[in-house]
């Protein structure tokens, strides 16, 4: 579950925030990725899709690295993401 500290705000220069990504997956969905040259990038992968279910997309800024955003207000984003999280 998400919860406010997960979060960080990306005003002003985007209207949303920024997650990371090993946030949105379960420790299952980790789990399920073998240690390998792979393993990091799978994970993103995972994540992303995940993501996109409700709005989420790769965030692109050297100062966050894995990030995925989301536009919308706080409440809304974590409602958004506590609910793709139960599935």
């Amino acid at each position: 579950m998400i919860e406010e500290k997960d979060l960080t705000d990306l005003t002003p220069t985007h209207r949303g925030y920024a997650v990371h990504f090993l946030c949105l997956l379960t420790d299952e969905e980790k789990d399920s990725v073998p240690n390998s040259l792979d393993r990091v990038p799978t994970l993103y992968r995972m994540a992303l899709n995940k993501a996109s279910d409700v709005g989420g997309r790769k965030y692109h800024n050297q100062s966050f690295g894995g990030g995925v955003e989301f536009i919308g207000s706080r409440s809304d984003v974590l409602r958004d993401i506590n609910k793709m999280m139960k599935g």
